[in-house]
């Protein structure tokens, strides 16, 4: 599909357009309006700029042209009527337009091992320090300070005893600065929490 702009329609069509769009929507007949809804692409559509090769660098409109031809790859899409971030790059190509949310880009188009660290989030990966609870007569909830709701726990270490105990707290945190804590008795051990955080 290509763009749909005014300036490629016929000559009287656009001049019909002119026409109605001079008269107060009020007073427009039915057919009037009809005919406006019709091409409404082509009359909030934009080309704001081409390059040399003839190929659309930048556009607006309130549809993102997806599929279309006749755009640049890495051009821009600016969605007229969107709430929030409305700018769109087309990672497809020249005939077959695809188009990511700038800052939101589509897992399919990264490719694998192309994040660097300094990409990523430093507090990722966060580790606290925490006493552990008497859980032996059923699961308690260990406090330790800084672990927010969600985060996914990869290690409960035992610093006092030098022992993995992971297996006696719950996969992911209960809440803010709690994990549950399933069994035995750990209210005098030290222990080294290595989460996974699912916070923004």
């Amino acid at each position: 599909m290509i763009f749909e702009i005014k300036s490629d329609l016929p000559i009287a069509t656009q001049n019909k357009i002119d026409y109605i769009q001079a008269i107060t929507p009020g007073n427009r007949t039915v057919n009037q309006t009809a005919f406006l809804t019709s091409l409404a692409p082509y009359l909030t559509n934009l080309v704001i700029s081409v390059g040399t090769d003839g190929l659309i660098t930048t556009a607006s409109g309130l549809t993102v042209p997806t599929g279309y031809s006749g755009f640049r790859k890495g051009a821009t899409f600016i969605k007229t009527d969107a709430t929030g971030n409305g700018t769109y790059m087309n990672t497809g190509t020249t005939t077959v337009a695809a188009w990511d949310l700038v800052d939101q880009s589509a897992t399919a188009n990264i490719d694998d091992h192309a994040v660097t660290g300094v990409k990523v989030a430093t507090n990722l990966i966060i580790s606290y320090s925490g006493l552990g609870e008497n859980a032996s007569g059923g699961a308690t909830n260990a406090t330790v300070t800084g672990v927010k709701d969600g985060d996914i726990l990869l290690m409960a270490f035992n610093v006092t005893d030098s022992t993995d105990d992971t297996s006696l707290f719950e996969a992911t945190a209960n809440g803010d600065d709690t994990i549950s804590q399933l069994g035995s008795d750990l209210s005098a051990k030290t222990l080294r929490f290595l989460l996974l955080s699912q916070q923004a």
